[in-house]
């Protein structure tokens, strides 16, 4: 019986992803595979109005987004390292993208939100912040910081006909789908790009279309400048 419902969870895991991140991958494939033509990501809507307290004591909200390019993820006070995404695959794939290419990417940030398990908001600690820094030997937090609020503000949108925040299953962490989500925001502060954070095929993915929206980023600048 538990063979058939692990089954059934990658199963269930499988269409999901087919539906909410289907119609990037195609982007992302087809961008690959064309030379001439620039392709944008889609746009999923304004991710309106939060507010977060980041661990050095900033307060962050929509208005901070502007002019910035923010990935958005959880991280669970208990088990940061590979409960919802995997610390692992963050660094290795975004990270380290980011924190060495810092003047040429000092608009990017990562933000994850410290929720429990379950998916409740909480608080941000030494042991918590200890172990992420012992994970990601170059952490520094003006590319990665940690923030106390509620992630109902932030993963609470509907994506492929999907709501993240919402959807549930036994295939994830604490039941909840927003728990193992990144999110790439643009900076408008509207929502880019959805990608699981537990694969290290979909953090690959996610950083491809990073490198999208940071192309965009980068000619919208240049034309405001002519």
């Amino acid at each position: 019986m538990a063979s058939k419902n692990k089954k059934a969870g990658r199963s269930s895991v499988w269409i999901l992803s087919i539906l909410l991140f289907g119609p990037a991958l195609i982007i992302i494939l087809f961008s690959k595979s064309c030379t001439n033509h620039f392709q944008t990501l889609d746009s999923y809507g304004n991710i309106g109005k939060f507010e977060l307290k980041t661990n050095d004591g900033q307060i962050l909200t929509e208005k901070d987004l502007k002019g910035h390019i923010t990935i958005f993820t959880t991280i669970q006070n208990t088990c940061p390292d590979s409960c919802g995404i995997d610390l692992w695959f963050i660094k290795e794939h975004l990270f380290k993208r980011i924190y060495t290419n810092a003047k040429k990417l000092k608009h990017v940030r990562i933000v994850s939100i410290v929720t429990d398990t379950k998916g409740n908001a909480a608080a941000i600690d030494d042991v918590l912040l200890y172990r992420l820094k012992d994970i990601v030997k170059d952490y520094d937090e003006k590319y990665w910081k940690l923030a106390e609020g509620n992630p109902k503000d932030i993963f609470n949108f509907e994506h492929n006909g999907i709501n993240v925040y919402e959807q549930t299953g036994d295939e994830f962490l604490g039941d909840r789908m927003f728990l193992e989500t990144l999110l790439l925001i643009d900076d408008e502060g509207n929502l880019r790009f959805v990608r699981y954070g537990r694969s290290e095929s979909m953090v690959r993915d996610f950083h491809d279309g990073f490198t999208l929206l940071q192309k965009e980023f980068e000619d919208k600048k240049r034309n405001k400048s002519k």
